[in-house]
């Protein structure tokens, strides 16, 4: 029996546990080469399909991979060409990037596809404000509301194009109509309704609204120096000098100030 152990039962033996090794090393090969199938779109945000795509578009934009946002939505849009809303993602993803030119083209393609979305016309208002084209943003605006009569913010930014036009009187209207409507940016809509006054002399009125611009947001160092500066204007110096003061406490720069008199 040694003998027969030493010659070709060895052998035999040795082959066959050479099988099961490399049996058992196929298997677990298989094992982790599924495995890691499994693990490469969670990984490498593999993407084949719109919802893929959109879905690691979203990652990427978290992670602020923004480039790699765009291409995620450039694919959905090669997959599927009449998807407006990969447009209007891919515009706002774009603006972040301060590429307004391609934010206002794919906020225009997603027009062209789904004109009655109105957020399209307001985002293209605002990149448009950006770039100072006041009267495109305004015409942009105005689409925004007709189709959504209720949004305050629409009416808001509206307001700035007008003011930056020196339509101060419409402008008003707008910011009015926004802080009716509940606008995030109501303290804001106050101050700037406050300095279209002023633009138009209505100075008791403009002081009205820097005090409820305060009263929402009592931090904000611009009101008290406007305030403060009509007040002096129109007679109320020692009034005024305490808004100034406040306006430095709240890290105003003197150098700002256009009246320059010595509040004690």
């Amino acid at each position: 029996m040694v003998e027969e152990w030493t010659g070709n039962a060895k052998s035999k033996c040795i082959r066959n546990l050479n099988y099961h090794y490399l049996k058992y090393f196929y298997m677990q090969m298989k094992r982790i080469f599924i495995l890691i199938l499994a693990l490469f779109p969670i990984l490498n945000c593999y993407c084949q399909t719109i919802d893929a795509h959109n879905k690691c578009a979203v990652e990427k934009f978290n992670l602020k991979d923004y480039q790699g946002a765009i291409e995620e939505f450039t694919e959905v849009i090669a997959i599927n060409p009449t998807d407006s809303m990969a447009y209007f993602d891919r515009a706002m993803v774009k603006e972040k990037l301060n590429d307004y030119a391609g934010a206002i083209a794919d906020y225009s393609k997603a027009i062209d596809i789904n004109p009655t979305n109105p957020d399209n016309y307001y985002l293209r208002g605002l990149v448009k404000n950006k770039l100072k084209d006041y009267v495109g943003a305004i015409a942009d605006y105005d689409k925004a509301l007709k189709i959504e009569p209720g949004n305050a913010d629409a009416y808001f930014f509206r307001g700035i194009a007008k003011s930056a036009l020196q339509n101060f009187k419409s402008a008003i209207k707008d910011y009015t109509k926004a802080i009716t409507l509940h606008s995030d940016h109501a303290a804001e809509a106050y101050g700037n309704k406050g300095w279209a006054k002023t633009e138009r002399h209505n100075l008791k009125g403009a002081i009205e609204d820097y005090d409820k611009a305060i009263e929402l947001d009592p931090t904000n160092p611009e009101y008290y120096l406007k305030r403060g500066e009509i007040k002096i204007k129109t007679g109320q110096k020692d009034s005024g000098c305490l808004d100034l003061n406040k306006y430095r406490e709240l890290g105003g720069e003197y150098g700002r100030m256009v009246i320059k008199i010595p509040c004690n």
